[in-house]
């Protein structure tokens, strides 16, 4: 497991306010955490590696980390017709962003957007669609159902009952599900491999993305869910439509939850696939820790929302089972919004975690001598390089005598980089 803490400070540089980032990076073990500081001193700055040790590969010349590719957006791709809250009827929609790189076999991800079950669209997750895509990924934004009852007078996010949250965050699953079942029958009209899928979330998207792979088996619903009890408001009644079974689950080889949790806790019992997860740690939405969502709002309006496990909590309780650095990655932002405190950063930090997942594994450093770093290993500035290969096999840089981290990278593009120093080979990730 991995944990990263990041704090914000300020400090001049050519008269503008640039943020400095203290990265802290340590392996899980049973001794008392230590933090370790990278202090970056110039502006393209280095993140030493938080994900080692990792599956380093190519694909056909790619990374899935550096941006490099153009990509074409396919809108509005009908994938089910289904029943609202109120027992209606809504057809749903996909967005799907193809790269123009004339790869075939790509890996996908599935972007799924927040608004706490009730707001929020597909379009809201197009940046990190336009990104992953021109990354060479396959990438998709689901819609899905939104809505749920509430009390008289007020409307939604207040919630009638704990039951109308859980219910709207189960056929939030079921359509996700259903979208990537409809996208995989598709895959030849986009060249996607079916085998490399990545699930994504925001908020309740995230809340939705990693219950889904938590669920167990018995795929048993939410405590409540099921309730059918009408609502009542004033003089009105309304009936609460059945809920549908789960399509079959598909194993995905990694899911990035941003400032989510899990919805019930009894599901951590079941193995999950690679997750990275990030928080800041007093978000007053989806709290860190183990609240009721919208534990901060004001007019107490989480009163009736479920506990929901966030991400502290869950690396705490997963971190028990020891998974490795490659299986659990939590990056931790000592703040109290509901949001990234830097998306660009933590977009890249999550497509570094990923990249490991979905190439196909080449070892290209198989015939060096340096071995590859094991646990967590800091580069630093001074730190003596003697070769850099890129991921596609290239050696960008190789000398017995060496240079300093500091000046070789300088010259070196953003991106997933392998570097020699000492007698080991270090992944690094520039980020610029």
């Amino acid at each position: 497991m991995t944990m990263i803490v990041w704090m914000n400070t300020q400090r001049r540089s050519n008269n503008k306010n640039i943020e400095v980032l203290q990265a802290v990076a340590y392996c899980k073990m049973a001794k008392p955490y230590k933090p370790r500081i990278l202090r970056p001193r110039m502006r393209r700055s280095l993140i030493a590696l938080i994900i080692v040790p990792v599956a380093i590969a190519t694909v056909m010349g790619q990374d899935f980390v550096t941006r490099m590719y153009d990509y074409r957006v396919e809108h509005d791709v009908v994938y089910d017709t289904v029943t609202t809250f109120r027992s209606g009827s809504e057809g749903l929609q996909y967005d799907v962003y193809v790269p123009e790189n004339g790869v075939r076999n790509r890996p996908v991800v599935f972007w799924i957007h927040g608004g706490a079950f009730v707001a929020g669209s597909r379009r809201d997750v197009a940046w990190a669609c336009q990104r992953w895509a021109q990354r060479g990924y396959v990438a998709v934004s689901i819609g899905y159902r939104l809505g749920f009852y509430s009390p008289f007078p007020v409307d939604p996010p207040f919630a009638y009952d704990t039951a109308e949250v859980c219910r709207a965050a189960w056929r939030a699953i079921v359509d996700i599900r259903s979208a990537i079942h409809h996208t995989l029958d598709h895959a030849d009209d986009y060249e996607i491999d079916t085998s490399r899928i990545v699930i994504g979330g925001y908020s309740a998207g995230a809340i939705a993305a990693l219950t889904n792979v938590f669920l167990d088996t018995a795929q048993r619903r939410f405590p409540s869910a099921d309730t059918l009890r009408d609502v009542e408001r004033l003089f009105e009644r309304f009936p609460r439509p059945r809920l549908e079974s789960l399509p079959r689950y598909i194993r995905p080889r990694a899911v990035v939850g941003l400032f989510g949790g899990l919805l019930d806790t009894a599901y951590l019992q079941t193995s999950p696939p690679p997750l990275f997860l990030y928080h800041q740690t007093e978000d007053p939405v989806v709290a860190c820790e183990r609240r009721r969502g919208l534990w901060g709002m004001p007019l107490d309006v989480g009163a009736n929302y479920p506990m929901i496990a966030g991400s502290c909590f869950l690396e705490r309780e997963l971190s028990k089972r020891g998974l490795l650095p490659s299986q659990l990655e939590f990056v931790s932002y000592v703040g109290i919004a509901h949001e990234p405190h830097n998306a660009a950063l933590v977009d890249s930090l999550a497509a570094v975690f990923c990249a490991q997942h979905v190439t196909t594994i080449s070892g290209f450093v198989e015939n060096e001598s340096a071995p590859p770093a094991q646990g967590h290993y800091q580069l630093l500035d001074t730190d003596i390089v003697s070769a850099v290969v890129s991921l596609h096999g290239e050696r960008v840089y190789g000398s017995t005598e060496g240079i300093t981290w500091s000046e070789i990278r300088q010259t070196l593009r953003s991106g997933l980089w392998i570097v020699q120093a000492g007698r080991t080979w270090v992944p690094v990730v520039v980020i610029p």
